[in-house]
């Protein structure tokens, strides 16, 4: 089965409800309303620095002249009680038919196992029994449990991680490369390696964008306009430097997706399958006489 890898800090979809406004339409309203979780640094949240994608959103409002509005939310479902133009923080995954449009690909998003200190050999024995911080219901979280690692779920974000790592309180955690190269950039002192989540056979590797409420293509290209004039005068790459970014490779390819294997069929929720067999997976591992009575 296809499973998407979902970031804590990007695993949200517009809604289909909702009444897509084009650039006239919010230019005569006067404000550009923008979702984006409020713990998803370094792509949006609600302290300073606003996070990388947030100050492109701004950029975007100061070029149409508009008042940035923001709608804090923190999972999908929650986008249909909402007025957004955009999403921030989504991967670029199109398809036919569907009801999203994307800027360009801004940021290559890798989900990596991260340690602290200097490089070494780690092997999947060696994650055996290790307390690892990890996306709940992810598929590395079924991974993890599944060679016998100790998953953690309970950090509110991936700074929160990182930090645990640092502190020696977490064996490794995993989180998104872009986290990890914003938490360096802070802490240039602290030393971290990072290993690629193919190690649990976990492949995660996709452009990582700002999404926009289903409109017609004269109105999606518009947009991408302004985003080329913010790069052709250096903000857009003066933003993410700002961040440790860097821009995506495949930011000038219209065609840049999330891969097939790892792209989530529509209307269809891959999540609630990794739940399900989380579930079994746990009971399986668990001591017989710490498993929960079926009945009382």
């Amino acid at each position: 089965m296809q499973r998407l890898i979902i970031l804590l800090l990007a695993g949200l979809c517009l809604s289909t409800t909702g009444i897509a406004r084009d650039l006239e339409g919010i230019k005569n309203s006067g404000q550009l309303i923008v979702c984006a979780n409020k713990r998803a640094m370094p792509i949006s949240g609600k302290e300073e620095p606003p996070g990388f994608q947030m100050e492109i959103a701004q950029e975007i409002a100061k070029d149409l002249d508009v008042r940035l509005v923001m709608e804090w939310i923190w999972a999908s479902y929650q986008t249909k009680y909402t007025d957004c133009d955009m999403l921030l923080g989504v991967p670029r995954d199109p398809k036919p038919g569907g009801f999203m449009r994307y800027l360009q690909a801004l940021s290559d998003v890798e989900i990596i196992l991260v340690f602290a200190g200097n490089p070494r050999d780690v092997t999947l024995a060696d994650l055996k029994g290790k307390v690892i911080a990890v996306p709940s219901a992810s598929l590395a979280h079924f991974k993890l449990i599944e060679i016998g690692a100790d998953p953690r779920v309970a950090y509110r974000s991936e700074a929160a991680i990182l930090e645990a790592i640092a502190d020696q309180s977490l064996y490794a955690g995993v989180v998104s490369n872009v986290a990890l190269l914003w938490y360096q950039n802070k802490h240039p002192d602290l030393k971290f390696f990072s290993l690629s989540t193919d190690i649990l056979n976990v492949y995660s590797h996709y452009p990582l964008t700002i999404g926009l409420r289903k409109m017609d293509s004269l109105g999606e290209s518009d947009f991408q306009e302004i985003v080329e004039k913010i790069r052709g005068d250096g903000r857009l790459e003066k933003i993410l430097a700002s961040y440790g970014q860097t821009l995506s490779t495949v930011f000038d390819d219209p065609y840049a997706s999330v891969p097939e294997e790892i792209s989530e069929p529509e209307t269809v929720s891959v999540r609630r399958d990794i739940q399900k067999d989380l579930e079994e997976k746990v009971q399986q591992n668990r001591p017989l006489k710490q498993r929960a009575p079926m009945y009382e």
